[in-house]
């Protein structure tokens, strides 16, 4: 949460401080709602075309790359390791990490498959996140 510092001089909060902070407020709701939706879902809000309007390869591929995604955030949960840790262990960046887990348009499937494998993941688990 991100929170305004300014020089208090009356007991009471300025109105444009607290307008400002229930719209930060109501825009992270939103985003944490948004994360919680399917991919399919989240595509449609996030490009022009509808999700409808996507090949089914494409709904898969998509779909598919969500589910690596997940897993390797479920992963580096369950290894107890904050993302800079992970970081570390691939050589990038803390933010491409979350790049990877939020299943970043960037990314490749590739990527998210060497990473879990890296972190431990067998193949047979691989193989069964993606199914």
């Amino acid at each position: 949460m991100v929170v305004d510092v300014f020089e208090k001089k009356t007991g009471k909060t300025p109105k444009s401080i607290v307008d400002v902070c229930k719209t930060r407020l109501r825009n992270y709701d939103n985003e944490a709602n948004q994360a919680k939706k399917a991919p399919s879902q989240r595509l449609e809000n996030r490009n022009s075309r509808r999700a409808s309007e996507f090949s089914p390869e494409e709904v898969a591929y998509i779909e598919l790359k969500h589910a690596l995604s997940n897993s390797l955030r479920e992963r580096r949960s369950k290894e107890k390791l904050s993302q800079v840790e992970v970081a570390k262990l691939f050589k990038t960046s803390q933010s491409r990490v979350a790049k990877m887990e939020a299943g970043n348009p960037s990314v490749s499937i590739d990527l998210l498959a060497k990473s879990l494998l890296a972190l431990g993941v067998s193949s047979k688990d691989l193989a069964k996140a993606i199914s």
